[in-house]
Order: C-alpha cells, then structure tokens, then sequence
C-alpha cells in the first residue's frame, strides 16, 4: 500500500514535465507553411504552435 502511494507521488510530477520537454524539443521542428502571398514558418510537430509569418507585396519598392 504505501509502495504505491510512493510511486503515484514520484510519476505524477513526472508526467507534465515530460510534456514540457517534448514540447520544447518539438519547437525545434520547422515547417513551411506558405499559402499565396504570404510566407510563414510554423514551429512544432506534429501540429504547428508557433508561427512566424510575413507578406511580400511585389511592386511596392520603387528604386528613383
């Protein structure tokens, strides 16, 4: 009985901290997300949880 009081207490913790570093180490993934006009880089595997994402306007710069 108190054995497995014990093992509860150690997994318990244990559990949401490996989710943690899974989800740090899944950040490391890189996908391309881009669509038209749009460029974006999403973070996280399998499912993207971070982005960064920019628009390109062709034509807007012009040089004098």
């Amino acid at each position: 009985m108190v054995c497995m009081r014990i093992e509860l207490v150690l997994i318990a913790p244990a559990i949401p901290a490996l989710g943690f570093v899974a989800t740090l180490v899944s950040g490391l993934y890189e996908q391309n997300l881009s669509a038209l006009g749009v460029s974006k880089i999403g973070y996280g595997f399998p499912l993207s949880w971070n982005g960064t994402s920019w628009i390109v306007y062709p034509g807007i710069w012009h040089h004098p």
